[in-house]
């Protein structure tokens, strides 16, 4: 969701004096200056109302009951907390909605009074009571942020650092990103390292508060597959990646391993994937343009034993000699008894 970076001018009279029913606003810093009596109706900030004006949440200080409270379409207490206010004293309040959470600040910010979720929230308009109470103020302003190709407006707060929530809370260098008028830029340079089509969430880290923004990466970048379809254990496994993807680290299963890189070749050495099991892993590659990702096979190695010749059996050559002899035997006996009848 792209939302354009605005201050709003505010009439003397407050926000109510001024067209605001041509605004939504999801993501936003309202900020005024208010004089605490507790003689007077407390002050109202409805923000999130939708079109019809029935649902809505609505931040209420109440001077007399010393109570800072936020509610949810004007009669259901969502979360309250007590406040010493003293008449006649000034207060600066300020509000913050960021990322579907709602923070409460009076004074200088650093510490919220009043934080919580917003179930449901998804912007609105915003309204509030300023001129119906007559309270003394000034300094009303409001201003929206924005998440627009990776920029956030940080409303001239200073930017203590950049984290990368998506990312295993990496923190941003310096040459990472870049603040400008109070907009934060990410480099598309860092953005190219990230994976692609992805969705990622930044906190700003600012004087005032944190403020969390989204950036989606782009949908092309570097691709990377395995050389051969099969390897076996022992093997150097090699992978073939786009051109120009200079790869700064590689994860099998997670896991770091060491690698080298000739031109669009990566090699993975068979002692340093010596450990993982036979089966299905899957290599991720960081490079400037990228982390593709790809699956390879690793299989027992197969040792081939040559076969022998079966051996030969001389049983049945014996039984048929001995056969073959005794039959022999057989007829010179009885070719001997023939021949002495016949004498």
């Amino acid at each position: 969701m792209s939302r354009i970076s605005e201050t709003i001018d505010i009439a003397p009279n407050g926000l109510n004096a001024r067209p605001v029913s041509d605004y939504r606003y999801v993501d936003f810093v309202y900020s005024v200056s208010l004089t605490a009596d507790s003689s007077k109706e407390g002050f109202e900030l409805t923000f999130g109302k939708d079109d019809a004006g029935e649902a809505y949440w609505m931040l209420g200080l109440n001077f007399a009951e010393r109570k800072v409270a936020i509610e949810k379409d004007g009669d259901v207490e969502l979360k309250s907390t007590d406040f010493v206010f003293s008449d006649g004293k000034e207060y600066q309040l300020t509000l913050v909605v960021n990322d579907g959470v709602a923070k409460v600040y009076i004074g200088e910010g650093g510490y919220a009074l009043l934080a919580m979720d917003l179930a449901t929230y998804e912007g609105g308009k915003l309204s509030e009571n300023l001129d119906e109470t007559n309270l003394v103020f000034k300094n009303e302003s409001l201003l929206s942020l924005n998440s627009l190709s990776g920029d956030i407006f940080c409303c001239g707060y200073e930017v203590k650092k950049i984290i990368n929530l998506g990312d295993g809370n990496y923190r941003l260098k310096a040459d990472e990103y870049t603040v400008n008028k109070g907009v934060v830029t990410i480099s598309q340079s860092y953005l190219n390292t990230l994976e692609t089509a992805t969705e990622y969430k930044f906190r700003a880290v600012t004087s005032f508060t944190d403020l969390d923004f989204y950036v989606e990466t782009d949908e092309i970048g570097a691709t990377a597959m395995p050389s051969v379809e099969k390897y076996y254990r022992g093997d150097d496994v090699r992978f073939e990646l786009s051109e120009d993807a200079v790869v700064s680290k590689v994860l099998v299963d997670g896991e770091e391993v060491d690698f080298t890189q000739r031109d669009e070749i990566v090699v993975l050495a068979s002692k340093d994937v010596a450990s993982i099991t036979s089966g299905e892993h899957r290599a991720k590659f960081f490079t400037a343009n990228g982390r593709p990702e790809t699956k390879f096979k690793i299989y027992e190695s197969v040792e081939v034993i040559p076969e022998l010749p079966a051996p030969v059996s001389h049983t049945f050559f014996f039984i048929d000699i001995s056969i073959f002899a005794a039959l022999i035997v057989g007829y010179i006996v009885i070719s001997q008894v023939v021949k002495r009848r016949a004498k």
